[in-house]
């Protein structure tokens, strides 16, 4: 069963997927493929040439993209940060959803599970094991959601978010404007079949899942 999260920036998705994970659940991080990708020569090359060199750092010898800077200028509500976004989604998408069905592809194939002492503590809920979560920050916008079995929330405060997101160096205008760009947060909840509220403890959030699990 392939689950996929959804919810506002800072709900905590990293964390609920880490906490399945730590059950016995695959995971599959949409995100780090994404970052993983920029520095594969033909997508820089294609951001090089759409972006310029603004977009590039030199590290240590090495020009790499600049993510924050890259992020600046496609989330940025101008006509410029819309055509960017369309692009790089254009260029990017399409590479992590093969990948991504790669992955569903490998762990159907390979059923086993990455922590054995908690698939045997939880083998009596339908097997954690047998899951495989789906972490994209862009689940609902970009269709992922098709191949998904159930989709779960993550509740969280706006109060909440903002102090998550201020530990990543982000500012509130920062998340006001990435998530201008994303479905509204009543939307992706209509579209749930499972809520996990994550405003508490890590505890009760891991509780909240250890629960849901029973009910699959």
């Amino acid at each position: 069963m392939i689950l996929g999260l959804v919810g506002g920036i800072g709900c905590g998705k990293s964390l609920v997927a880490k906490l399945f994970a730590e059950l016995g659940a695959k995971l599959i991080d949409a995100d780090k493929i994404g970052h993983d990708l920029l520095s594969e020569e033909t997508i820089s090359k294609q951001i090089r040439s759409f972006f310029g060199e603004k977009v590039f750092r030199n590290i240590d010898g090495v020009d790499c993209i600049d993510r924050s800077e890259l992020a600046h200028i496609v989330f940025e509500q101008t006509e410029e940060g819309l055509a960017g976004l369309k692009y790089l989604n254009s260029i990017i998408h399409p590479r992590i959803s093969k990948i991504i069905d790669e992955k569903i592809r490998l762990f159907s194939q390979n059923n086993f599970c990455s922590d054995q002492t908690n698939c045997k503590i939880y083998q009596q809920s339908q097997n954690a094991n047998n899951l495989i979560i789906l972490d994209a920050p862009l689940l609902l916008e970009t269709g992922f959601d098709k191949i998904t079995d159930k989709i779960i929330f993550i509740e969280s405060s706006r109060e909440n978010r903002i102090v998550r997101i201020l530990k990543r160096n982000w500012t509130e205008n920062d998340l006001t404007l990435r998530e201008s760009v994303q479905l509204p947060i009543d939307q992706k909840r209509k579209r749930a079949d499972f809520i996990i509220v994550n405003d508490k403890t890590i505890d009760d959030t891991k509780n909240q899942i250890i629960s849901l699990i029973k009910k699959l």
